[in-house]
């Protein structure tokens, strides 16, 4: 469950950093964030699913951001 847990960390921190060098600001982020949180937390949604599927968003919107960051620069 940990190890989990620090993947799901990770492609979230990937994909929020890639936005950061496309949005060169972190109120999206603080945005994103907060929404993640509350649509998790008030949703009738399962949490595990969802918070994997979100995960998964963030991680290949990372991966497209850094192949493509010059267009971005």
């Amino acid at each position: 469950m940990i190890a989990a847990q620090a993947v799901g960390a990770a492609c979230f921190g990937f994909g929020y950093a890639a936005l950061r060098l496309r949005t060169k600001t972190i109120v999206p982020l603080i945005a994103l964030h907060f929404l993640t949180d509350l649509f998790l937390q008030m949703g009738n949604l399962p949490l595990i699913p969802v918070a994997v599927a979100q995960d998964v968003v963030l991680l290949v919107f990372g991966v497209v951001v850094l192949r493509c960051r010059d267009t971005y620069s």
